[in-house]
């Protein structure tokens, strides 16, 4: 971070100098290497909020959805491993992994705030699924509505889906068994 400073100090130096005689021209490898810093900070900055995305967005993925959004992650990760392998004297190379590196984390960031909207939606559902009034066409909307969420992850290639989606069938299973459950004990003690 000290040599991002560089410029702006060269700066202050060569006012400095224009108004004060005593003060010496810069050396010429000073402004060289400062028009270097100066053409690398964007890149760096933008290098510096790629990974602060994605460290914010992989905090928020919990393990509810995370197969959801385990390849769009494997890729971000992916690219950050390339970043290791590139020559970073290259400012053609910089910027082109830095362009490469924000594309992927936020298609990442992209993909689990979908998901965790989408998510909101399914869980609603499935809470309305356990208080709804026991009818086959109010039971059948909610889990329609759920189905169409499932097609859209579908569509939108989220990975792991079918492993999600058995899951979810699960949770869906275990709610109306309980209520049929809940119903039959209710029915036992009424006629008993």
């Amino acid at each position: 971070m000290q040599l991002l400073n560089l410029p702006q100090e060269l700066n202050q130096l060569t006012i400095m100098a224009i108004t004060n005689v005593t003060v010496k021209k810069m050396p010429l490898s000073i402004q060289l290497k400062s028009q270097d810093v100066q053409n690398l900070f964007p890149i760096a900055m933008s290098l510096q909020e790629s990974l602060r995305t994605f460290e914010y967005t992989e905090s928020r993925v919990i393990p509810k959805f995370a197969k959801l959004v385990a390849e769009s992650r494997l890729q971000a990760q992916q690219q950050m491993l390339r970043g290791l392998q590139i020559q970073w004297k290259s400012d053609t190379n910089v910027e082109k992994y830095a362009k490469e590196l924000r594309k992927c984390v936020t298609e990442f960031e992209e993909a689990v705030n979908d998901v965790i909207e989408k998510i909101a939606l399914i869980d609603e559902y499935l809470e309305e699924l356990q208080t709804s009034e026991l009818d086959q066409e109010i039971l059948a909307e909610k889990i329609e509505k759920i189905q169409k969420i499932i097609d859209v992850f579908e569509i939108e290639s989220y990975s792991n889906l079918q492993i999600w989606v058995d899951e979810l069938d699960k949770r869906i299973s275990d709610i109306l068994i309980d209520r049929l459950e809940k119903r039959i004990q209710q029915w036992v003690r009424e006629f008993s």
